[in-house]
């Protein structure tokens, strides 16, 4: 009985020091990966600012630069003795910041601007100097983004109906900012090294409707003012320059969920979608403070050059968003495969330490009640029975090993599929900082390419080949740029219910506008009646970049065989997966080796272009929670399907 007493302790003993050895061992794994991901986190975080603060940046810069116009320090009241040179700049310089960081408008304010006051001149309450809107004014008017940006002066006379633009709040914190920059930089010498001030104010309603009129949300025309003073040639401030932009448009700056941007002394405040489930969150980033209770939070500040206010960007991840990694369940399933090993390990212990000490038990009653021949047999018969014992323990044995090398066979699988995200994570962030490190020079050439043309006049007609080559490059560079962009930037969809139909054919009307006349676009509707909760500004990219991919195989394809005619169908359907919007053409097609490897990132047949478009295309619709079907035949054209599930009527209702 001491014997056998001893011999379970032992392997008792054996397994509660292996199964520590294990936890700890858990426990070591955990705290690296935790370190880790506080790490990416961090760099993350970095890597966003900077595109942030680029952005912010931009604003302040172009409107430092119009502050800083000759022809502004001495305008009248109601501009009249503004040049058409100058307002040209002006005009170009709001199309600039409207296409690259979405202001909404921008204007030209007298220091003693004051919206309640009557004026004598216009007999109307006091208006700014003069203000440029025409890409977001009368937005329910049937105008292309390029007749806005041209014709400026059609948009105003267009005669629309929808829902008044409301000014009124907005000028009255523009006149609040006047007051501020009186008060705190009266004179051209209060500013060192001309490094102009930025100020901004609370979240206001504002007259941009572009999203309004289809949503009806007052959020979704609510903004805040920027404005930067400008001075007279006595030195004296005259006013100011100011620009709107719209909230959703700052929250689209934000590379991430669950980062915010704030200004701690406005208290204005754009949050990431996750920021919400985070208890305390939002208080502690209206503070511009980290909130310790989270797994990860910082708070970083941000260099906009020139803003006398100090904004920050906001980070916070919870303890889950740890817990749900695939570093974490990884070493979790590690832990529970140890400890079910070392279970299985100490049962088969004992169980053949029980074996044996019956073995031995019986052996010596054997030999107690018979010494004689029948002792010999017996233990030939015990012989017999040890042995089937023992092959049935080889085969549970060879049973537990077989389930063992599986499961390390899934372990390393899940390891390989880390270190993958990992790399296309690395691979994002680098493109994003590439895409905005090039965008910033480009938009500096081509401000600098309209001047040289505005300056030349006539004489612009002996290198108007040259110039028209420059501006091609910087759109087509561009266009470049926004499509790495899209592929780099993480998922930050902004839904709202629309129409499908509707919308679709408003995309479509507007890209056709911009595409050869020799390309035939035939809009085929399945009058659907279907209703899409989803990002629709995401959407429409998704849309202009197949339509532009078409555009460009059946060109190629009528410049190298001379087809009679380029065609590009657009059908809708519902189906059991949602609603399906398909993209067929007839150009030459692709083999199969090429249309597998057309949805890999970086892979193109094109002389210019970086790989990303249907990449990009796969990676928002599946964003949304649909997939890309790409079909293609040599001599038969392509298809590309996109689908997206539908939202019932009760659900849009």
């Amino acid at each position: 009985m001491r014997q056998r007493l001893l011999g379970y302790l032992v392997i008792v003993l054996v397994t509660a020091a292996v199964s520590l050895l294990a936890q700890y061992q858990w426990h070591a794994n955990v705290v690296v990966a935790q370190g880790n991901h506080v790490a990416r986190a961090r760099a993350e975080t970095r890597t966003s600012a900077r595109q942030v603060e680029q952005q912010l940046s931009s604003i302040y810069e172009n409107l430092r630069t119009l502050a800083s116009l000759p022809s502004l320090r001495g305008i009248d009241r109601h501009a009249k003795n503004l040049s058409t040179e100058a307002r040209t700049t002006f005009q170009q310089i709001y199309n600039n910041l409207a296409v690259r960081v979405a202001v909404s408008e921008v204007y030209v304010l007298p220091i003693d601007f004051n919206p309640g006051k009557f004026d004598p001149i216009t007999l109307k309450p006091e208006e700014p100097i003069i203000r440029f809107d025409h890409l977001i004014v009368n937005a329910t008017a049937d105008l292309t983004f390029a007749q806005r940006q041209l014709q400026p002066e059609q948009v105003a006379d267009t005669e629309v109906e929808g829902p008044a633009e409301v000014e009124e709040f907005a000028y009255r914190d523009m006149a609040r900012q006047m007051a501020v920059l009186q008060a705190t930089y009266p004179n051209l010498r209060d500013i060192k090294d001309l490094d102009f001030p930025m100020i901004s104010g609370e979240e206001v309603v504002t007259c941009d409707n572009s999203m309004f009129i289809l949503t009806g949300k007052d959020a979704d025309r609510s903004g805040v003012v920027f404005s930067v003073p400008f001075y007279g040639r006595d030195g004296v401030l005259r006013g100011a320059v100011s620009a709107i932009v719209l909230t959703n448009a700052l929250k689209n700056l934000l590379p991430a969920g669950h980062l915010g941007m704030v200004n701690p002394q406005t208290q204005y405040a754009v949050f990431g979608k996750d920021i919400a489930a985070m208890d305390g969150a939002a208080q502690s980033a209206r503070l511009g403070k980290p909130l310790a209770k989270l797994f990860y939070s910082e708070a970083l500040p941000l260099s906009i050059g020139g803003a006398s206010e100090k904004w920050t960007l906001w980070a916070g991840l919870p303890n889950a968003a740890f817990e749900s990694s695939l570093e974490k369940q990884a070493i979790d399933n590690a832990r529970m495969f140890n400890l079910i090993a070392v279970a299985v390990l100490a049962a088969i212990g004992a169980l053949a330490f029980t074996f044996y000490m019956r073995g031995l038990d019986a052996r010596f009653a054997m030999v107690e009640s018979n010494r004689l021949a029948r002792e010999a047999q017996d233990a030939g018969a015990l012989v017999a029975v040890h042995a089937g014992e023992m092959q049935n323990l080889n085969a549970e044995v060879s049973r537990l090993n077989t389930e063992l090398s599986g499961n390390l066979s899934a372990l390393r699988d899940a390891q390989d599929e880390i270190i993958k995200k990992g790399r296309q994570s690395q691979l994002a962030n680098l493109i994003a900082i590439v895409a905005h490190e090039i965008r910033n020079p480009l938009g500096s050439v081509r401000n600098s390419t309209f001047l040289i043309r505005r300056k030349l006049g006539r004489a612009a007609d002996d290198v108007a080949p040259q110039l028209d080559r420059i501006e091609s490059g910087i759109s087509r560079c561009d266009a470049l740029i926004g499509q790495l962009l899209d592929y780099a930037q993480h998922a930050r969809l902004m839904p709202a219910r629309f129409d499908v139909e509707r919308w679709l054919t408003q995309v479509v009307k507007n890209q056709a506008d911009r595409m050869p006349s020799y390309l035939e676009i035939e809009l085929a509707l399945g009058h659907t009646e279907a209703t899409l909760f989803a990002d629709s500004a995401a959407l429409t990219r998704v849309v202009r970049n197949l339509m532009e991919n078409a555009e460009e195989a059946v060109t190629h394809a009528k410049g190298k065989h001379g087809a009679a005619a380029a065609r590009l169908l657009i059908s809708t359907r519902s189906t059991g997966r949602g609603i399906e919007i398909e993209f067929k053409d007839n150009a030459a097609g692709m083999n199969a080796e090429t249309a597998k490897k057309a949805l890999e990132p970086l892979f193109t047949t094109k002389s210019f272009g970086a790989g990303l478009g249907l990449p990009s295309a796969q990676k928002m619709v599946e964003a949304h929670g649909g997939g890309l079907d790409l079909m293609s035949m040599p001599g038969k054209g392509t298809s590309v399907t996109i689908w997206l599930p539908l939202e019932g009527k009760d659900q849009a209702a």
